[in-house]
């Protein structure tokens, strides 16, 4: 009975890498390891604010095979003179408009995965 466990485990054990290196070579050859970055050290820029709350509404269009979304960002300062924030967000997604609470529109650049947005 104890060489059934032990070649048993030693089975179960072997097929386990097995499929953990299948899974790998597979994320490694289609370069979907990795893809969308998230966590991590946090810029300067980054460390400068802090988010309070995301509200996010998403509407999907099946036709179009497209969701169309609004998300609102609340956030605070934690130091003065805060002239830009920068948040992550894959490029897959199109950003039509930032603007303010107050309606203003901000200028904002979309690379690399990265929002750059200028505050007024």
């Amino acid at each position: 009975m104890k060489k059934f466990i032990k070649w048993f485990s030693i089975s179960v054990v072997g097929v386990l890498i097995i499929v953990v290196a299948i899974a790998a070579i597979t994320l490694v050859r289609y370069n979907r390891f990795g893809l969308y970055p998230s966590g991590g050290v946090l810029s300067e820029n980054q460390k400068a604010f802090d988010i309070t709350s995301y509200d996010i509404s998403i509407t999907p269009d099946a036709t179009e095979k497209s969701i169309t979304a609004k998300t609102i960002v609340s956030l605070r300062s934690l130091k003065d003179g805060l002239d830009e924030i920068q948040l992550q967000l894959i490029n897959n997604f199109e950003i039509q408009e930032i603007a303010t609470d107050a309606k203003n529109v901000l200028d904002f650049k979309h690379e690399d995965g990265l929002i750059t947005i200028q505050l007024a």
